[in-house]
């Protein structure tokens, strides 16, 4: 795969394939709600897509033999190949939000389930919706999702459930794969991760769930070489959340090629044994039966199962309520049919279906939705097709595997032929041919010269040599002295001069803005020294018996600092001179300093509010009094209390509860992570997606500025195209190279995905650091204020119930929860909210965030970023609790947290104070030299060397003239 040979550039912008949608159309909804047995179904298709992937962001890792790429899929409605208006066409399809939510919902208790009756009454949804193709490929919604999303949001995870939005609505995916000859052959292009992980998306061993492994299968643009009879290929798509293996079947031949074709068996989709490896087995004790493979985790959680078109191979008993599936093996088999020297495949169909799986069913007053109880329903079937590469793909692939095979012999034989006749001829020809001595070449080129007796011939050869040649040489030194003194002189000279118009420092900072991987500023951030640390303060409560039984105040004490140390490690780099950006993955990581801490601090008990509690119960605030019921029988049955004693570690690395298991096992939805430790929930998702700015274009103004974070300009958790603000993350900065030229003017903006939003710093004053200056910037008062206009503050929380100033909501970063930023302490915006807590005492020099950076090149000499995490209990009504009622509109500080860098390392001050300090004064000092020098190499030209004649002397009257 090397960089501008053809396979490479063809693998970068892969040529389009098609994409088939069958929709399975209800024929007769009211007779089945009526009575009949059966559901029946029509298929309606196909509705033709053209799929383009194009691969970016391409990094090679020689030192494991691995690349790492961003794969970019987008679809195309191919106007010319389909029925004309098939998007316009009407179809009637059973509403999958209701069959979805209430098979969630089936073990979840009674009480959920009639909130989940009223919300369906309510929201005046049908089983059976009417719609148009088109809606129901991209723009699915319904007045249920609605209604839930406002009312109780954790369980509505998505508001688009259209079929190929939901595919595409993320389509970009990181991915490493092998290559190269220590890989071998049989494992080219196999999976090492997607998306930075080794497993199927949604699936996460560390909480818990079965490592439903991605490594080595492949998404089918390349296959592995030389393959047998005996391969096994492993084919990923993410649509079906799963690898699937395909076995050999035939040899066979297209368009001249031999390929083999390797064929999706009939049991791809059966359970397996050991039972608890199989991770597409649907939750446990509820095993999906042979046929049907569990694809929840990857749909939000949502009951979709992955079947073959039709259930080919597997019609189950649930086929039995279903009329109008038709299995056909030529037409739903999946399929490769593979080059196997090269791994190139031929031609290839890849076809899947994807169902609702609706549970046996009670509790539910809709008599229509009973009707689906136990049943499988299809939604769609797809097949993506290769139906023929490139010509010149297919033209290469014909020349090695069949010309090449070919003319190898032939060319042996030509070889072993033409060999030995060309080494007899040169041999001959070497035999015929005659030396000629220095002295005979003079005599067979000058007639007159060959007439002179021998001892004349030598004799003049020493007249030359002692003599004219001797002279010769010596004008000619003489020559090269005076060329080679002008030019030096000349360019020290020009070079001096031309130095005073140009500035050494300003090419520096070019130069850094270019960010070359071979200069020392691309090294120092590709990997940076160490030298940020993390102090983390935690705040616990002193007086939480009398809190409950009625002190006004809940009195805080601040624990720590506890100190780590964070790396980061830039991978993944990839340059775009197309545009003046880079792109990399930022991996961050955390290590415990025991020298700075207080020894056996991590075991220490402290006593601090339920997190998981007071955030459950502020998210169900506004949510219907029935789903209030069912939170305060699951708090009761957990024995979970208002107040946790715990220690320091558990708060920071693993904190959970029984409420929080409890919730897991019979209403999943609700309980986003089961783990809700401070570091471990900013830490988990370690490696960030980054493209920012660089380069001349951009200016210095922009330099290291964002572009995309994760592949998107949002703060993680916006979603404008579902309709959430645009919380822009653009032109804003990591801190660890600011814009160059900074003014008093100028306004930082620093980013940091733990507090959830950009910050915006502006210049205070001009400090000095070690003989550097610097200007200071700071985090201003009003920066977690409200803006105008309001609608565009898209840190102000939901419509009605905005956060006073001071407060930033962050719940969007986590999962939901009702977490708000505010400055530690909440300095300088001490709330009403504050009357109801004793311990906080803001200071600025402790609590305030600021940057000072070198202006020139936006280096920072010292920062400290601050921001202090905080639930936001609502005004709770409805709960039996009269603990958790203690909580109604209180702020409930959890911790503050400190990033500081409050040192360079000495190589890096060194170099700024070169090119701060000393470049211009050294600048200055080599031009006066070189002036200097060049005007006394061309004085000492002009005096000394004077051209000489030279005459040839005749030195022996028997010499020929």
């Amino acid at each position: 795969m090397r960089p501008g040979l053809p396979p490479l550039e063809w693998w970068k912008d892969l040529p389009g394939v098609n994409m088939r949608i069958f929709i399975f159309n209800v024929t007769n909804p009211e007779e089945f709600l009526k009575g009949d047995q059966v559901l029946k179904l029509k298929e309606v298709g196909p509705i033709v897509y053209q799929e383009r992937v194009i691969n970016t962001d391409i990094t090679f890792h020689p030192e494991n033999d691995t690349m790492s790429y961003t794969a970019v899929h987008s679809s195309e409605f191919l106007e010319q190949e389909n029925i004309p208006g098939i998007l316009n066409q009407t179809i009637i399809v059973p509403n999958l939000s209701i069959l979805a939510m209430a098979s969630r919902l089936n073990n979840a208790p009674f009480f959920m389930k009639i909130g989940f009756n009223m919300l369906l009454r309510r929201s005046n949804d049908t089983l059976f919706q009417k719609t148009t193709i088109y809606k129901y490929l991209w723009e699915m919604d319904g007045n249920l999702m609605k209604l839930g999303e406002k009312l109780v949001p954790f369980m509505v995870p998505l508001d688009n459930y259209g079929v190929l939005h939901t595919m595409y609505k993320d389509p970009t995916d990181r991915v490493n794969v092998k290559i190269g000859t220590a890989s071998g052959h049989e494992n080219f292009f196999k999976i090492n991760f997607f998306n930075h992980r080794p497993t199927v998306p949604g699936y996460r061993s560390e909480r818990g769930d079965c490592f439903a492994s991605i490594e080595n299968s492949t998404e089918g643009s390349f296959y592995p070489q030389r393959l047998t009879n005996q391969s096994v290929l492993k084919y990923w798509r993410k649509t079906i959340c799963r690898p699937t293996d395909l076995y050999y079947k035939e040899d066979l031949t297209d368009q001249g090629i031999p390929g083999m074709k390797f064929v999706l068996p009939g049991n791809v989709f059966d359970r397996t044994e050991p039972r608890d490896q199989d991770c597409y087995r649907g939750e446990d004790e509820s095993d999906y039966p042979d046929g049907l493979s569990d694809a929840s985790k990857c749909y939000h959680g949502f009951p979709i199962v992955i079947s073959n078109p039709h259930f080919l191979n597997r019609t189950g008993e649930w086929v039995e309520k279903l009329e109008g599936i038709n299995p056909q093996q030529d037409i739903h088999e999946g399929f490769a049919i593979v080059e196997p020297y090269t791994g190139i495949p031929l031609r290839a169909c890849a076809r899947t279906q994807s169902n609702i799986f609706v549970n046996k069913l009670s509790g539910y007053s809709n008599d229509d939705l009973m009707k689906f109880s136990g049943m499988v329903v299809p939604m769609i079937w797809g097949d993506i097709c290769i139906t023929e590469i490139p010509k010149l793909v297919r033209w290469l692939t014909f020349f090695v595997v069949v010309v090449v095979p070919t003319l190898q012999p032939i060319g042996t034989a030509l070889a072993y032929i033409m060999g030995p006749l060309m080494i007899f001829f040169a041999v001959r020809r070497l035999r015929k041919s005659k030396i000629y001595t220095p002295i005979e070449i003079v005599h067979h080129h000058d007639d007159e010269l060959a007439k002179l007796p021998k001892t004349a011939k030598i004799r003049l050869i020493h007249i030359y040599d002692l003599h004219i040649i001797n002279r010769v040489i010596h004008t000619q030194i003489m020559r090269r002295s005076i060329v080679v003194f002008l030019t030096i002189g000349l360019i020290l000279l020009a070079s001096g001069v031309m130095s005073f118009g140009v500035s050494a420092r300003d090419m520096a900072l070019d130069e850094l803005l270019r960010m070359r991987p071979s200069l020392p500023p691309y090294n120092w951030w590709k990997n940076p020294p160490p030298i940020i640390r993390l102090r983390l303060f935690i705040f616990e409560a002193t007086n939480p018996v009398e809190f409950l039984r009625g002190d006004e105040a809940l009195k805080m004490r601040e624990i720590g600092p506890i100190v780590y140390r964070e790396h980061v490690v830039h991978e993944n780099i990839t340059f775009h001179p197309e545009n003046n950006t880079l792109s990399f993955t930022a991996v961050r990581s955390v290590e415990f300093l025991e020298k700075e801490n207080e020894p056996g601090i991590l075991n220490k008990t402290v006593i601090v509010p339920n997190v998981a509690i007071l955030g459950m119960a502020s998210q169900l605030a506004d949510s219907p009094f029935l789903m209030k019921i069912a939170f305060n029988m699951l708090l009761r049955k957990s024995n979970d209390t208002i107040f946790l004693n715990t220690t320091i570690y558990k708060i920071l690395w693993e904190m959970d509860g029984n409420l929080l298991r409890l919730g897991e096992k019979i209403v999943p939805f609700m309980v986003p992570m089961d783990n809700y430790g401070i570091l471990y929930t900013i830490y988990k998702e370690s490696a960030d997606r980054q493209n920012v700015k660089i380069g001349l274009a951009n200016g210095h103004e922009n330099f290291f500025k964002i572009n995309f974070f994760n592949h998107r300009q949002t703060v993680p958790g916006f979603y404008p195209e579902r309709g959430d603000c645009s919380a822009s993350i653009v032109n804003s900065t990591e801190g660890l190279l600011y814009p160059q030229n900074l003014t008093s003017e100028s306004a930082i903006s620093y980013w940091r995905k733990a507090i959830c939003r950009p910050a915006t710093l502006y210049y205070s004053e001009e400090v000095s650091m070690g003989g550097l200056y610097g200007k200071k910037y700071v985090l201003p008062e009003n920066s977690f204020d409200r803006t105008e206009p309001l609608n565009k503050d898209c840190y102000r929380g939901k419509d009605g119930s905005e956060y006073p100033n001071g407060l930033s909501d962050a719940s969007k970063c986590y999962y939901g929860f009702p977490i708000v930023m505010s400055k530690p302490h909440f300095l300088s915006r001490s709330g009403k909210w504050c009357n109801k807590l004793d311990g906080m005492n803001p200071r600025e020099e402790d609590h305030g965030s600021f940057i000072i950076a070198e202006p020139n090149t936006g280096v920072p000499l010292r920062e400290c970023a601050r921001a202090q995490a905080n639930i936001f209990v609502k005004k709770l009504s409805g709960f039996s609790n009269d603990d958790l009622m203690k909580f109604s509109e209180m702020v409930v500080p959890m911790m503050w947290i400190e990033y500081c860098m409050l040192e360079l390392t000495p190589i890096i001050k060194l170099a700024l104070r070169l090119i701060v300090i000393y470049l211009e004064p050294l600048q200055l000092i080599t031009s006066v030299v070189f002036i200097a020098i060049g005007f006394t190499l061309l004085l000492l030209v002009l005096k000394y060397f004077k051209p000489k004649k030279y005459a040839f002397i005749k030195t022996d009257s028997n010499m020929p003239k």
